[in-house]
């Protein structure tokens, strides 16, 4: 493990876990990252569940077993017609507490929800890690607050 990773498994911090390209595969579309935005939407639409056949990432699943399931959190940007399905793959998978799984409409959202974690449990901002996939999310967190931010990429050795 690297040094960041060993201090996120430190018994005071807490993890918060970006779920598309960090908990769930970004694999949507046969030999493609992901659909169009149009195909995405009918599928969704159709009552479809696109995390259903998405398989989750061993590494994280034995990342959070090791860390404790009261200790990570996870937080997706996600449209409401998302959210059943989505829920559905981390509690599946990860088994994480209906509590400690959120939904936000932007990425910048993201923060006030570190915020209230921070509030919540009376930690500092250096016991709150984010682990994200999109630099332009940990940027933003990074330049207005002082948590941990963590590139997913970390984790892979």
């Amino acid at each position: 493990m690297s040094k960041i990773t060993d201090y996120l498994l430190k018994d005071d911090v807490i993890v918060v876990m970006d779920v598309d390209g960090v908990l769930a595969p970004y694999e949507f579309s046969e030999l493609s990252h992901s659909m169009t935005d149009d195909e995405w939407d009918r599928l969704v639409a159709s009552g479809e569940n696109p995390y259903k056949d998405v398989r989750p990432i061993k590494l994280m699943q034995k990342f959070i077993q090791k860390k404790g399931i009261d200790k990570v959190y996870a937080c997706s940007k996600s449209p409401s017609s998302e959210i059943p399905g989505k829920k559905a793959f981390i509690k599946n998978n990860y088994d994480l507490p209906d509590d400690n799984i959120y939904f936000v409409a932007n990425k910048n959202t993201k923060l006030i929800i570190l915020e209230e974690l921070q509030a919540k449990l009376h930690l500092k901002p250096s016991q709150i890690a984010i682990v994200e996939d999109t630099v332009k999310t940990l940027d933003y967190i990074r330049a207005h607050s002082d948590f941990v931010t963590v590139h997913v990429s970390s984790f892979m050795e």
